[in-house]
């Protein structure tokens, strides 16, 4: 958590009251079902009012690099990232073999996580904001990850 609060440029000051995540490590070999197929690592979460009000993220992955992968996807989602991305490179795609956080999650946590923006805001005041920020999210972005566009 401490490194995706470091992308959005926080230190934990924007913790919500009440905000639950709990990640828990199971066995290896652990397969969780989801919708028909089977997965190593899911996440749970209860939300009222479009607002995610807990989140469990389970992971039965048993080596460093798929363990970081599920961690990174599964936070992502309980960012509020519910769907996966077919179109761009992200640990969100189940199309693209991105194992770390790619150009484009790094600028949509910083986009998400922004001071700008808050719980409830419309789509066309929360893409206004998004846009007027685009540029210093690409370069932070370009500094931060290489080789993945």
């Amino acid at each position: 958590m401490s490194r995706i609060l470091g992308i959005a440029g926080l230190e934990g000051e924007r913790v919500e009251t009440g905000a639950n995540l709990r990640i828990i490590q199971d066995p290896g070999g652990t397969t969780y079902p989801v919708r028909r197929d089977l997965a190593s690592c899911v996440i749970r979460y209860r939300h009222r009012d479009g607002r995610i009000l807990s989140a469990e993220i389970r992971i039965a992955a048993d080596d460093r690099n798929a363990i970081s992968h599920c961690l990174d996807h599964e936070v992502m989602h309980a960012l509020g990232f519910r769907f996966h991305s077919g179109v761009i490179t992200s640990v969100m795609s189940p199309f693209h073999s991105q194992k770390t956080l790619s150009r484009w999650d790094i600028m949509a946590i910083r986009a998400l996580m922004s001071e700008g923006m808050v719980a409830g805001m419309g789509r066309s005041e929360a893409l206004d904001r998004v846009n007027a920020t685009l540029p210093d999210l690409r370069i932070y972005a370009e500094r931060h990850v290489q080789n993945d566009w």
